[in-house]
């Protein structure tokens, strides 16, 4: 009997991993984990769609197996599997000091709202 652990990916707070973009459906993927350690993606009728990369390019994906190496899409959010696997806050934009609206930050903790740069742990703001 195979064994899974299944997450949910979107932009509402109910899902497992919650990415706040405006690009992102509310309930926008389901990630898969087999007992075997093998990664599964299924996009459940995204408005913006799932994409993989793979060979230099985006391929939009409705369900399929994926490398833990792989760079992901939702929307305009980009994480890998293995930022999911070790992720354990919520993902969000933020509009950075110089004004651009694509740098990705996370939050440090759910409960005091704070946003920080992932690769600088720097405080960006306080949503």
């Amino acid at each position: 009997m195979t064994r899974i652990k299944i997450y949910t990916i979107g932009r509402n707070s109910g899902n497992d991993y919650v990415i706040k973009d405006d690009t992102v459906s509310r309930s926008h993927a389901e990630y898969v984990i087999c007992d075997d350690g093998r990664l599964y993606l299924t996009d459940r009728h995204s408005t913006s769609g799932s994409f993989v990369y793979r060979n230099d390019e985006w391929h939009k994906l409705r369900q399929e197996f994926i490398e833990p190496h792989e760079k992901l899409r939702f929307g305009d959010a980009e994480v890998t599997p293995a930022d999911l696997a070790s992720r354990k806050v919520t993902v969000a934009r933020a509009v950075a000091e110089d004004g651009t609206k694509d740098r990705k930050v996370e939050e440090a903790d759910p409960g005091t709202g704070f946003i920080r740069n992932p690769e600088t742990g720097e405080i960006v703001s306080k949503q």
